[in-house]
């Protein structure tokens, strides 16, 4: 992979993480299936161009990829998608707007200094106590420690496919 950057961190009793960096497509992204959309949006009165989503990612170049997907598939990523890298910054986001629940919170379970996905869902399970706001945890880990006991929490591992993503996305709204 000459020309990438490659990391490699490992943490004994927790595993180990890769990570590489390689250009983006200037092109949009096109799947070699096409998007199934299911009915139950449109019963609802919702439309994938018109959900408010918010993504913590840590990693820039996940995020930027994450918005190559969503746009991909139908999202408005300029408009109704906002990108966090930390908590801080998630809340910074629910305090420029109180009184607009996300439709949808898309979270990596690890982030920075040591955060999770948990503190994530604490802070918009605090910030719209009158609302249920569906997390998608997309993580490299298979297991992710997260309480799957909490209504409207999916967790889906990260893979090459991100029809996969799209697709859960889908089912948690």
């Amino acid at each position: 992979l000459a020309g990438h950057y490659l990391e490699h961190s490992s943490t004994e009793g927790r595993g180990s993480r890769f990570s590489m960096s390689v250009p983006i497509a200037l092109t949009p992204i096109a799947f070699t299936q096409p998007v199934v959309r299911s009915s139950d949006l449109a019963t609802v009165g919702l439309s994938l161009e018109r959900l408010y989503v918010v993504v913590v990612e840590d990693n820039l170049a996940v995020q930027a990829s994450i918005a190559g997907v969503l746009r991909a598939g139908g999202y408005d990523v300029e408009n109704n998608v906002r990108f966090a890298t930390s908590v801080t910054e998630v809340k910074a986001i629910f305090d420029r707007m109180p009184h607009r629940a996300p439709n949808l919170v898309v979270c990596d379970f690890r982030l920075q200094e040591g955060q999770t996905a948990n503190e994530v869902i604490r802070l918009v399970d605090t910030a719209f106590d009158w609302e249920t706001v569906p997390v998608v945890i997309f993580s490299a880990e298979i297991e992710p420690a997260v309480d799957l006991g909490r209504p409207h929490t999916r967790v889906v591992v990260k893979t090459g496919n991100p029809l996969t993503l799209l697709g859960e996305m889908e089912r948690a709204v």
